[in-house]
């Protein structure tokens, strides 16, 4: 696995495939459009609700007033993944030079 996955999925932990699985199946049974997993999960459900159909008025609610907030929550994330990728990158820069540099003599 790339580094840069490694670190950015450390933000909000790796769940299991049979925790993705039954949690899929409890959505499912229940009627839900979407199914999220995890604080991380729910915030980035109720960013990217859109026009999906909601069942509940509560979570249409909760849509409504934490959209805006989590939108900002969102963007701090992205800045910290933007700077593993590139703090990533610029070490497998590096590492190249000097293996480039250690080839020449």
């Amino acid at each position: 696995m790339p580094e840069e996955v490694q670190l950015i999925s450390e933000t909000a932990g790796l769940f299991s495939p049979k925790q993705v699985a039954d949690a899929h199946v409890v959505s499912i049974e229940a009627g839900y459009y979407a199914t999220p997993i995890g604080l991380d999960g729910w915030m980035l459900n109720i960013l990217t609700a859109g026009a999906s159909p909601e069942r509940s008025m509560m979570d249409a609610l909760t849509q409504i007033m934490l959209g805006g907030i989590f939108r900002g929550i969102i963007l701090v994330y992205l800045g910290y993944f933007n700077g593993v990728v590139k703090k990533c990158y610029r070490r497998r820069l590096l590492a190249k030079k000097e293996t480039e540099g250690e080839q020449k003599r």
